[in-house]
């Protein structure tokens, strides 16, 4: 099967180095940018468990510069997990390509670092590739530093599907493939699962895109803690600041939001918050301080889907992973079949 190639497309802008510099009608456009993850292909009528949503059709079009955004940062077609696009009721997003490693130094990324003033050099290394990537990054810093680069970090519920996805294929559950079609062995797919996850030192973290606030009427933070509690995620920059382009509302009573334990990874909302207790990691629920972000640890004495620290943290083994639309799903199905490379 060959890939069929987008054409020049509005939208294309989005994802460039050009987000860190809009003009007013940049922006504009770009605000509209929640409305593009709507897929068009065709959904699956089955369901993996829990609140796992439809998989969208596995064959799409690739955008001309998808590859190039992630060769740019270090990681070749072999190199990029396909994460199908999801259907949830009220939540949907198109195809993703998801780095295997975190974000690590490359002349783009130092040429992007400079720019934004924040630390361009490797200061982790993961266990078994032995690829080293960017730590002593804040939250702000490494949300900046994706985006900069025409990608985006993970929210929460794209985060999950991605572990889910590694842990069906390592077991044989589901067929994963890379960004050149081809199938990725179990091998590799337990060595990813295992650097995010794994019980085991070195410690390992990596942000996500969401982060917890109250918000009053008119959509300010409310430092008081007396209006609602959102989850704001899919963040944009304008003027060098980052906006959120998305905003869930959170009701205590949707999700586990009383206790910190261990939770089944299929059970986790739309939004991406756990609903039930199991044993794929420890839980810290969102606390409602105005100050709290989500990332993910692993380290010696446990695993942890993280929504209690600061958005200001910064360690040497604090990275993040690099994510980017790579198309538009269509409507015929993939087949089984290899896609091929097809781009200039």
């Amino acid at each position: 099967m060959t890939t069929q190639i987008i054409g020049s497309r509005k939208e294309k802008s989005l994802w460039t180095l050009d987000e860190v510099l809009m003009t007013p009608a940049e922006i504009a456009e770009h605000e509209k940018a929640g409305q593009r993850n709507v897929p068009t292909g065709d959904p699956a009528q089955t369901k993996t468990g829990g609140n796992a949503g439809t998989t969208a059709s596995l064959n799409f079009q690739i955008e001309p510069d998808a590859i190039k955004r992630f060769e740019q940062v270090g990681l070749i077609p072999k190199d990029v997990i396909v994460l199908p696009g999801k259907n949830y009721p009220n939540y949907s997003y198109d195809a993703l390509g998801v780095g295997m490693y975190r974000l690590g130094e490359t002349e783009k990324v130092k040429q992007v670092a400079q720019a934004l003033r924040i630390n361009y050099t490797n200061t982790a290394q993961e266990q078994t590739s032995g690829r080293k990537y960017l730590g002593e990054m804040n939250w702000n810093n490494a949300l900046k530093m994706n985006l900069s680069l025409g990608g985006f970090a993970l929210p929460t519920r794209e985060f999950v599907d991605f572990y889910n996805l590694l842990k069906d294929g390592k077991t044989g559950k589901a067929e994963v493939r890379n960004l050149e079609g081809d199938v990725v062995k179990k091998d590799k797919l337990a060595e990813v699962l295992d650097e995010i996850s794994k019980v085991r030192n070195p410690y390992r973290s990596e942000w996500f895109d969401a982060d917890f606030k109250f918000l009053d009427a008119s959509g300010n933070v409310d430092k008081t803690k007396q209006g609602k509690f959102y989850m704001l995620r899919k963040h944009i920059l304008k003027n060098g600041i980052l906006i959120s382009s998305d905003k869930v509302e959170l009701v205590d009573a949707n999700y586990i939001s009383g206790s910190d334990c261990n939770v089944d990874s299929y059970s986790f909302t739309e939004y991406g918050l756990a609903t039930k207790q199991g044993n794929d990691f420890t839980y810290w629920y969102p606390r409602k301080d105005n100050n709290s972000v989500a990332r993910f640890d692993a380290i010696s004495v446990g695993a942890i889907f993280n929504c209690v620290r600061y958005p200001s943290n910064s360690y040497s083994s604090l990275g993040v992973r690099f994510a980017s639309p790579i198309g538009r799903a269509s409507a015929s199905k993939i087949g089984g079949q290899k896609w091929k490379k097809n781009y200039q």
